[in-house]
């Protein structure tokens, strides 16, 4: 029995259902996150490199961004400029409602960290990213500190910059190197 109407080909609705399901596939391994960045590199673009304490954050949302600062009470300056009064503010931004990738540096609020921390064109010292700010651990652990430790010291005294020198020094004095490295 032959039909009245053409017999339509089904190749078009096929490649449809194949690309509808590729474009799922693909969109559900997407996500964001930070680059990552490793601590030299953060530590060569630092202009203010401290070990200090954040207290007291703050957050106001403004017109769709969430605006944060705290107060970061310093103990030492490593590499930079003597700061006044031992503390400065720190100020970062995120559009409300991002997840990931987000800066929260008040998530290290109360903890002593080491901050290699930029300085913006308004004066402001920033940690822009999550690799700004490194815990002052054991060496003997894989960390940020460690990587940073073992990068340093893989330098020749003579290829070091100053300020490569002084947070090694830091890291030296301040962290318990692992017996093997």
């Amino acid at each position: 029995m032959t039909s009245r109407y053409p017999r339509r080909s089904s190749m078009p609705t096929r490649l449809f259902g194949a690309c509808l399901v590729a474009l799922c596939w693909v969109a559900s391994d997407a996500r964001a996150e930070w680059m990552y960045v490793a601590p030299m590199d953060n530590l060569v673009s630092s202009d203010l490199i401290v070990v200090g304490v954040l207290a007291e954050p703050v957050k106001d949302t403004i017109g769709g961004i969430d605006y944060e600062s705290a107060t970061l009470a310093v103990e030492e300056v490593v590499v930079g400029p003597p700061i006044p009064r031992r503390s400065l503010t720190l100020r970062w931004a995120n559009p409300t409602g991002r997840v990931c990738p987000r800066v929260d540096n008040a998530t290290h609020e109360g903890t002593k960290k080491l901050w290699l921390l930029t300085q913006g064109d308004d004066g402001d010292y920033r940690a822009d990213n999550p690799w700004r700010v490194i815990d002052l651990v054991d060496l003997s652990e894989p960390s940020a500190a460690r990587e940073l430790w073992k990068a340093l010291r893989g330098l020749q005294p003579e290829d070091r910059s100053s300020a490569q020198e002084s947070v090694l020094a830091l890291l030296d004095r301040r962290l318990v190197a692992p017996a093997e490295s």
